[in-house]
């Protein structure tokens, strides 16, 4: 079969169009792919470093924190500075940052403790340690708060 020249140049034309077509059809999937992955990439790499710059930047306070609780037992509390004669009658109580006396948990009622948890954290024993709906109505109160000032 042999093409007329009318039909080989049209021929022709259109491979050229086709040919010219193909680099920018290339281009446009190969930047799609681009974004389809490097995107999710690009953020999980910002989430990474800013969570390390975070890390490193509360860490010495993180560790201060740490090195206090793992001494709780060293530290220093005040008590009410008793003064008795030499039988033991109480004389005079020196209250300096306020009325202390150190007692053991085991000595104190349960229902005091039922009291202090339900007037701290009614839910203290429904959350698992975070009372989201509590923080949530915390976040709120404090963006009022905010938005009244301004």
């Amino acid at each position: 079969m042999s093409l007329t020249p009318t039909e080989r140049l049209l021929l022709q034309r259109r491979l050229a169009r086709v040919e010219r077509r193909q680099p920018w059809l290339l281009v446009a999937v190969l930047a799609t792919l681009a974004f389809v992955v490097g995107l999710p990439l690009l953020t999980a790499g910002g989430a990474v470093i800013g969570a390390g710059v975070a890390y490193a930047s509360l860490e010495k306070e993180l560790e201060e924190g740490l090195a206090r609780i793992q001494n709780l037992d060293e530290r220093e509390t005040f008590e009410t500075t008793r003064i008795t004669d030499r039988n033991g009658t109480l004389l005079r109580l020196v209250i300096h940052e306020g009325k202390r006396t150190y007692v053991p948990l085991s000595d104190i009622s349960r229902p005091l403790i039922e009291a202090t948890i339900a007037v701290e954290d009614a839910n203290f024993y429904a959350n698992p340690g975070i009372d989201v709906e509590g923080i949530g109505r915390a976040v709120i109160g404090d963006v009022l708060a905010l938005t009244r000032r301004l």
